[in-house]
């Protein structure tokens, strides 16, 4: 039997490409979100597939009695997730990611997160790159 053999070489074109990034704000929640719950939903469920992404948000208020405020140490924000990365945002900063891996893709995140006195945003991203 013989097969014909194929070298692939690489060939410079000279066209460059315009590349652009974009800054984009975390979701935050508000009184006209269509989905709302006391709990978090299965991705997959919500996005039916048509999206890799799912932002859940909350707003969690913050005494100043707290012990924390006066004498430390942060709180420590624990979500778990079966996506494959979750990013997390306090109040708009990024306050850590995790990423799961092929052979256990879920995922913990336990981190200590800024809260101040007064309202605060959590935003968290769930990315599942297509389906299980």
């Amino acid at each position: 039997v013989g097969v014909q053999s194929i070298i692939k070489t690489m060939t410079p074109t000279n066209i460059t490409f315009d590349w652009q990034s974009y800054t984009e704000d975390p979701a935050f929640s508000s009184e006209d979100d269509s989905v709302t719950a006391e709990a978090l939903w299965e991705q997959i469920n919500v996005t039916r597939d048509s999206s890799d992404y799912l932002w859940y948000l909350t707003d969690v208020n913050i005494s100043p009695n707290e012990s924390f405020i006066k004498n430390g140490p942060s709180p420590i924000l624990t979500a778990n997730s079966a996506g494959h990365v979750l990013h997390v945002f306090v109040n708009g900063q990024l306050s850590g990611t995790v990423y799961g891996g092929l052979d256990n893709p879920k995922l913990t995140f336990s981190e200590s997160v800024n809260l101040k006195v007064g309202n605060n945003k959590i935003s968290l991203l769930s990315v599942a790159v297509g389906l299980p």
